[in-house]
């Protein structure tokens, strides 16, 4: 069902102050519900990427390392990651930037001494771990945060990390191949054992080489414990550590079971970024990289992609809302904005015209028994048409048989042929003859019209 409300020019003031009003108040409820709704843990926004500003991304942390340290985002594959300046000599290591505070590109760098990863929801695929074990062998540094294994697969498809009021993982899921698998670590849910075991866990733990206490300002929300040999504890304590160093080649790995312990969220209140900062700056030249790959940020994204990740947003629910909107208004009032466009030109389909049209076109080639011959075969077609069968008027027969009787059509009929036998046959015809002689064609055209 369809309806048309047209609207007078006195109403269009109106009309434009009522659409003001709705988007006005569209807007308003867009920004109200944006801000009473949380952010949901399964939007894809909750990401520990350094492109968000909300309280779980870690745009604060880049942009602090940034200032002392030359820090840049990968959004590549692991297996393009540049050696560390441990693995150059130092006199030819030319590629850092000339201040820590210049932060390059990171895709167009030659070293990378560190590389720090928070959260990751895609996985590894082989070739990836093998080249970031061999890169930690070389001499590089990197600083995992994760609540769970870095999972590794033959398809990079995205994982979801475990969230923090989700249960322990399954054996099942501690069976599949992951990076601190492949390290000799292993995280543990922190009550996922009883107070025998993790008694039993902490000797092995202490015998097998968990080095060091815990000295550092790190300021930690874990929910698992990490377990292995030959760690250096960074935070907790000797039976459940929840921070730790773990040597590899000439390089190094620090596992934070902390995924958040770098957020912006975090480093409201806490000064973790100094701990951060100063880790990577005294590990060879400084150079600092954020894996952004494997939170899904590759160096290209598509228009379409894009839009989605907007749209999935408050903001991006306020556009479509007043989107919306307008389509509702425009539905239902059929009008347009802007200035009207001039009609366009209509067709010349009137008969008058076409006929002025042709009898310029022959007075100016001057072919007046041009136009006699034209209004005598369109008469005798009319007539053949009229009759159902083929007329020749020149035919004296046929002149017999068509002026016979005394009825009207046959007094046209004489009519138009003694005007026609009185043209002369040659020279030019005068406008009176071609005007006497139309004038009988017409005439009798419309008494063969009356007759059917």
């Amino acid at each position: 069902m369809s309806f048309i409300v047209k609207l007078s020019a006195d109403s269009q003031k109106l009309n434009w102050v009522l659409l003001g009003c709705s988007l006005l108040l569209t807007l308003i409820m867009a920004v109200v519900l944006g801000a009473l709704s949380g952010a949901s843990r399964e939007s894809p926004q909750r990401k520990a990427s350094t492109y968000f500003t909300d309280d779980d991304g870690m745009r604060a942390a880049y942009l602090a390392m940034r200032q002392f340290t030359p820090a840049g985002r990968w959004r590549s594959v692991l297996m393009a990651l540049p050696p560390p300046s441990a693995a150059v000599p130092a006199a030819q290591d030319s590629a850092a930037p000339s201040d820590a505070g210049q932060a390059g590109d990171a895709a167009q760098w030659d070293r990378v001494d560190t590389l720090i990863l928070a959260n990751p929801t895609q996985s590894l695929s082989p070739a990836e771990a093998g080249a970031l074990l061999q890169w930690l062998e070389d001499g590089g540094q990197a600083i995992l945060c994760l609540a769970v294994d870095w999972p590794i697969s033959v398809h990079q498809s995205a994982f979801r990390p475990q969230k923090e009021e989700e249960e322990p993982a399954s054996s099942h899921r501690s069976e599949r191949d992951g990076f601190l698998r492949r390290l000799g670590v292993s995280i543990r849910a922190s009550d996922e054992e009883s107070s025998e075991s993790s008694d039993q866990a902490a000797g092995q733990e202490t015998r097998g080489g968990t080095e060091g206490a815990p000295r550092t300002d790190l300021d930690l929300e874990p929910v698992a414990r990490l377990t292995g040999e030959g760690l250096q504890i960074i935070a907790g304590r000797p039976g459940q550590p929840t921070a730790v160093w773990k040597s590899v080649g000439e390089g190094r790995v620090g596992i934070i079971t902390d995924p958040w312990a770098f957020s912006n969220r975090r480093l409201q209140r806490t000064s973790n970024e100094v701990w951060l900062i100063q880790t990577a700056a005294v590990w060879g030249a400084g150079r600092t990289v954020f894996d952004e790959f494997h939170h899904g940020f590759v160096r290209q994204r598509r228009l379409v992609s894009l839009l989605a990740s907007f749209a999935a947003t408050p903001w991006g629910w306020m556009c479509l809302q007043m989107l919306l909107a307008l389509m509702v208004y425009l539905l239902i009032f059929r009008s347009r904005f802007g200035r009207l466009k001039k009609p366009p030109a209509p067709h010349r389909s009137s008969p008058l015209q076409w006929i002025e049209a042709r009898a310029g076109l022959l007075q100016a080639a001057g072919a007046g028994r041009l136009c006699a011959q034209w209004m005598h075969r369109s008469l005798a077609l009319k007539l053949s048409r009229s009759l159902g069968y083929s007329v020749d008027i020149d035919e004296e027969r046929a002149q017999r048989k068509l002026s016979g009787g005394d009825h009207p059509r046959a007094r046209r009929f004489q009519e138009y042929l003694r005007l026609w036998r009185k043209l002369p046959r040659q020279g030019a015809l005068s406008t009176q003859q071609l005007t006497s002689l139309a004038r009988a064609a017409g005439l009798l055209s419309q008494e063969l019209k009356a007759r059917k």
